[in-house]
């Protein structure tokens, strides 16, 4: 048996749609916390000669958003802000119980911003050049994240697939192999009655038809919708 190590990472859009508490300030978040450190410890890996072979999905709406000027923008005043209130937190809390958490904070802070600059603030970039030297493998996803199952048109499932193969392809420069199924979810071919008004009930092809159609290999889908269902042939 063979052990497959998969990261899955996925962020709604949020660019534009304000700073706190559920604005775009959740992106810059995993931004640093995340997607930073983990582009980081690739390259670590890389310079020492370490084989750590990943599969990583990044979500389109996630690649998108991490290419755009005004997020990258707008991360890096987020993370000077920190910065600066991590700072002020040092001077405020030295000699007491705090100034260890406060100088610990300033030195992530400091480095972040270090790391995103040295990147070039393209976090996608990086991504993409770990994949080049045979680091990683990425593979794609639904456009919006939509929920496959429920797509009452097929058009707009294979929008959804064909968009997001292209996304992947634009800013990795390959053609992505692999597709993570939003939520894992997965429907075979079948019967369908839509369960509200507008979508026409009838027979529907299964979401694997989709991604063979767009050039896919494989997916990934949860265990139990495998193991635990009936042919449907």
């Amino acid at each position: 048996m063979k052990f497959v190590l998969v990261l899955h990472a996925h962020m709604p859009y949020v660019r534009a749609h304000g700073a706190w508490p559920f604005g775009e300030e959740t992106l810059y978040e995993v931004m640093a916390e995340t997607y930073l450190p983990l582009a980081q410890a690739l390259d670590r890996l890389w310079a020492d000669g370490v084989p750590a072979p990943l599969t990583i999905g990044l979500t389109p709406i996630l690649v998108e958003q991490l290419a755009d000027a005004d997020v990258q923008q707008g991360f890096a005043r987020y993370a000077e802000d920190r910065r600066e209130r991590a700072r002020s937190d040092l001077e405020r809390y030295r000699g007491g119980e705090l100034e260890a958490s406060a100088a610990f904070q300033l030195r992530f802070w400091e480095g972040t911003l270090a790391a995103f600059e040295e990147l070039g603030r393209d976090l996608p970039g990086a991504f993409r050049r770990a994949q080049a030297r045979g680091q990683i493998e990425l593979v794609t996803s639904s456009a919006t994240h939509g929920y496959s199952p429920l797509l009452g048109y097929p058009e707009a499932l294979a929008a959804q697939v064909r968009t997001g193969v292209h996304t992947s392809r634009r800013h990795f420069r390959v053609e992505p192999l692999g597709y993570w199924l939003p939520e894992m979810a997965y429907r075979p071919a079948g019967l369908w009655t839509p369960p509200v008004p507008g979508p026409p009930a009838g027979m529907r092809p299964g979401v694997d038809e989709f991604l063979m159609d767009a050039g896919l290999r494989y997916a990934f889908t949860d265990a139990a919708l495998v193991e635990g269902g009936e042919p449907a042939g």
